[in-house]
């Protein structure tokens, strides 16, 4: 739960005791201590969520004019396929905002973790023919797969032009957005209401937690019904 926990105090600015953690076993738990600790909360304040899509907006209509945006609207179709990369940096640059990174396809990723895993064993098969000696083979192995990650890494660095999951629709791409930039824009903007911070909570949890937005609901208990050890 440490990497949780490190993140909802570095996201809203508050400081879970350790004594405090254990009750904390419901999402509803930790959004109603969010609301009662954080110095940005505000219940009056306008929503951030909306001022964090209207600045997109406004940012993709000055790098393509025609260009119509909906919360809904797939993220993917705003976004060129050729160059997609720099037009992605642009973006960032027109709204001062640091945008979730793009990734790799999957099966990029996928075809990646066989490559290091094949010249992993490769590697450890063809030392311990040599030396006889399962420690150092191992060390080698080891050595190698780390040095492949490294180079496949910026090898295909390039081809990391799909937007992460969360951000598959421009709605989600707000919301991931904000949880970024989530204390720096409520000062900026008087606070943050009841419904931003339960929109970065969710955002937070299903991150951390892997799990599928559907299941983050007030009653649903972090360990119980989200998985969460």
């Amino acid at each position: 739960m440490l990497d949780l926990l490190i993140e909802l105090e570095e996201t809203f600015s508050i400081k879970i005791e350790e004594e405090l953690r254990e009750p904390l076993l419901t999402v509803q738990d930790i959004y109603l201590y969010v609301l009662k600790n954080s110095p940005v909360y505000r219940p009056e304040s306008n929503c951030l969520t909306s001022k964090v899509f209207y600045r997109l907006r406004r940012a993709l209509r000055s790098l393509e004019p025609s260009t119509a945006v909906k919360p809904n609207t797939l993220t993917t179709s705003l976004l060129p396929i050729s160059g997609r990369r720099t037009f992605w940096n642009k973006l960032q640059r027109e709204t001062k905002l640091r945008l979730p990174k793009l990734s790799l396809p999957i099966w990029i990723s996928n075809l990646s973790l066989v490559l290091i895993a094949a010249i992993g064993i490769v590697t450890f098969i063809a030392t311990y023919a040599l030396y006889q000696s399962n420690s150092f083979s191992f060390w080698i192995s080891l050595s190698s797969a780390s040095a492949t990650a490294i180079l496949i890494h910026f090898m295909t660095l390039p081809l990391a032009t799909h937007p992460a999951k969360c951000c598959e629709t421009i709605r989600g791409l707000c919301e991931s957005t904000l949880t970024r930039h989530f204390v720096e824009l409520a000062n900026e903007n008087g606070g943050a209401n009841r419904s931003d911070i339960w929109i970065v909570l969710k955002t937070i949890l299903v991150t951390q937690l892997g799990t599928e937005p559907e299941k983050i609901v007030p009653s649903a208990q972090l360990v119980r019904d989200l998985g969460y050890e």
